[in-house]
């Protein structure tokens, strides 16, 4: 059980990562000073670095609440069953899309330290990633003839990696190459993906 002095160390942590949040949907996360991410979250700068040596000490926290808010989206698209394959496509598509719009200022500060640095993420969180992909294949591999799914793996493999690579690609990157190779944008852009990818886990 918490003390109360642990529930107000809580809940000031809580305070400083939604400001943090916020402040990441108007800036770069090397913009942003400790002074903002304090006034934001209306606590003081002494209290701040009584609890963190500097603003990347909060990227760990803020890593940490946006994979359990990708579990949580992940776990809602896999336990809903489709009509078909292409039903099945069509929602991994969509709502991949839509959960990185809605996320985009935090996938881009996780995309851009993972890249710099191979300590961003854990060991473990990465392997959790590779779980959600395989269970992302066997869903959509449920919507597959029983007898076809073990010789369509590479291709259901190769379905769940094209889509999340592109449409991270899209929408954090836009007007950055390799996305401007497609004009296509939002709803469009996703239905591209599903004419794309259904030939080829169908068989075609």
């Amino acid at each position: 059980m918490t003390t109360p002095k642990q529930q107000r160390s809580l809940k000031t942590q809580q305070k400083l990562l939604d400001a943090l949040d916020h402040c990441l949907q108007h800036k770069y996360f090397e913009q942003i000073s400790v002074a903002e991410i304090t006034t934001e979250a209306q606590v003081s700068v002494g209290t701040f670095y009584r609890r963190f040596k500097d603003k990347e000490a909060l990227l760990p926290l803020l890593y940490q609440r946006f994979g359990d808010q990708l579990r949580q989206w992940h776990l809602t698209l896999v336990n809903h069953q489709e009509a078909n394959l292409e039903a099945a496509l069509h929602a991994f598509c969509h709502q991949t899309r839509a959960f990185f719009e809605r996320q985009r200022h935090i996938l881009r500060t996780v995309h851009l330290n993972a890249r710099l640095g191979d300590q961003a993420l854990t060991v473990a969180e990465l392997q959790g990633r590779r779980q959600e992909y395989q269970q992302l294949e066997r869903w959509l591999g449920q919507h597959l003839d029983p007898s076809q799914r073990s010789e369509r793996q590479g291709a259901l493999q190769m379905a769940v990696y094209t889509v999340v690579s592109a449409t991270l690609d899209k929408v954090l990157y836009p007007s950055l190459t390799p996305a401007i190779a497609s004009e296509l944008n939002g709803a469009e852009f996703s239905d591209g993906l599903v004419a794309l990818l259904l030939p080829a886990l169908e068989g075609r």
